[in-house]
């Protein structure tokens, strides 16, 4: 059986308290009233009910992207690190079985899991989720860890991931992540599409598929070093097209997009304390202004900074159509950048990523200080518009202090018109926030009387 489609992995969803907790509550009464000998502890009751909630909410994820079931490796080593051991999710498991709420069975070969199961959820479940139906929810904090370090052997040609270090930086570099999540977490995000539109981004028929609950942060570092990539990966907004992007709203209110005009080579000039004053793309292919044409172009500009091997192509069919061969356009960019042509091809574009990175780190730490919402997508931001220009001074703030010059900032195409269309999953999606949000408003009027 193929594995080239979507799957939701259980490992990888995180827990929704309020909507399933029902739920939750009832199973705890059902499993309590068992006349269990001995008794579990206060404590062994709440740890099973967290193992119960996570996978619930898990299901729930999959349901909401037409998927009936979940991926579950049940091997020992899959449960390192992970806030449920083997043990009480086989309980939990049981427990749902137990009340025909889900089956497990064997996954199909070819995953390349070791002791992969599959948890399916039942139609009494599938029923129950389609009467809480797509709606926002408050994530727990992530228990996860969220900093990665991977090393990769260019010899054999794979990916390790090493163990993080316990030093105070990254200690605090976590406690970043969580302040971040945190802020982000009290905050709904959603795109402002049709039904149409929002069931083709969510039931995607390749393996990637939108899952609009999937809001966290982690930090991803590489060559087994800290000072190597380190960027902001994680939230469903940063894998949409970007087409979709001027559609998103924050607490239902427009949003707008900023971003640092040709970062990294931006970062580069920033080595000599030079700051690039012109498009670092435009090298004279092309009509101006061609969005396709420059596109390619900065794709193969921002490789060759990391392209150790000179290997890096676009494609015989892309160069025939940029009408310039993979030799002339490296020598194109070397004559538009004469003082940064011995960066290409050195490995540096790792170490200006990390750079990046931390420039996020800085807009991100001090819009959360703010209390503003924020939404990283690398080296742009997405406000709402009301917080454009605060957006924009912190921006060249963080650029300024890490890499010592001023930035060009540009700013995206706002959203067009509503489209045509039925918005009855957005309006759902917003109902239980706009629920949350005018309790907030209540509680604060008692507060101040």
């Amino acid at each position: 059986m193929t594995t080239n489609y979507k799957r939701v992995f259980a490992h990888q969803c995180n827990a929704h308290r309020k909507i399933l907790d029902p739920l939750v509550t009832k199973l705890k009464k059902e499993y309590l009233g068992g006349g269990l000998k001995p008794r579990p502890s206060a404590a062994q009751v709440s740890h099973l009910q967290g193992a119960i909630r996570w996978l619930l909410s898990a299901l729930w994820v999959a349901h909401g992207v037409r998927l009936d079931r979940v991926v579950l490796p049940l091997g020992k080593r899959s449960f390192s690190g992970r806030p449920y051991g083997e043990k009480v999710t086989r309980r939990a498991l049981n427990i749902l079985a137990g009340s025909e709420l889900v089956s497990l069975i064997k996954a199909p070969k070819g995953l390349n899991i070791a002791h992969a199961s599959e948890v399916v959820a039942t139609k009494i479940l599938r029923q129950h989720f389609d009467e809480i139906g797509f709606v926002w929810t408050q994530q727990e904090p992530e228990r996860r860890e969220v900093i990665f370090l991977r090393f990769k052997d260019e010899f054999f040609d794979w990916v390790e991931r090493l163990p993080i270090p316990d030093t105070p930086e990254t200690e605090q570099m976590r406690q970043e992540i969580h302040r971040i999540n945190r802020a982000t977490d009290r905050h709904v995000i959603f795109p402002h599409l049709p039904d149409g539109n929002l069931v083709q981004l969510m039931n995607r028929s390749d393996k990637r598929y939108c899952n609009f609950r999937k809001t966290h942060y982690r930090r991803i570092f590489v060559e087994g070093r800290f000072d190597r990539c380190g960027r902001f990966f994680g939230p469903w907004w940063q894998s949409i097209k970007k087409e979709n992007r001027p559609h998103i709203r924050i607490d239902g209110e427009p949003t707008i997009e900023l971003d640092y005009k040709s970062t990294f080579f931006s970062l580069a000039y920033a080595r000599l304390g030079q700051r690039l004053t012109r498009d670092a793309y435009d090298v004279g292919i092309g009509p101006a202004g061609d969005e396709w044409t420059r596109d390619k172009i900065k794709e193969f500009a921002n490789a060759i900074l990391n392209d150790r091997n000179d290997r890096y192509t676009l494609g015989r069919e892309v160069f025939k159509q940029l009408g310039v061969t993979r030799k002339g356009l490296l020598r194109r960019l070397e004559e538009r950048h004469p003082l940064i042509a011995h960066l290409f091809g050195s490995g540096v574009g790792l170490e200006l990523m990390w750079q990046e990175s931390e420039i996020a780190r800085l807009v991100l730490l001090e819009m959360c200080r703010r209390g503003l919402p924020v939404l990283c997508l690398h080296d742009g931001f997405r406000v709402k518009e009301k917080d454009r220009d605060v957006l924009e001074k912190v921006m060249i703030k963080a650029f300024f202090k890490v890499a010592g010059v001023m930035p060009g900032i540009g700013e995206k195409p706002t959203a067009p018109k509503a489209l045509d269309g039925q918005y009855l999953i957005y309006d759902k999606f917003m109902s239980t926030f706009k629920v949350r949000d005018d309790l907030e408003k209540i509680r604060a009027r008692l507060r101040v009387a």
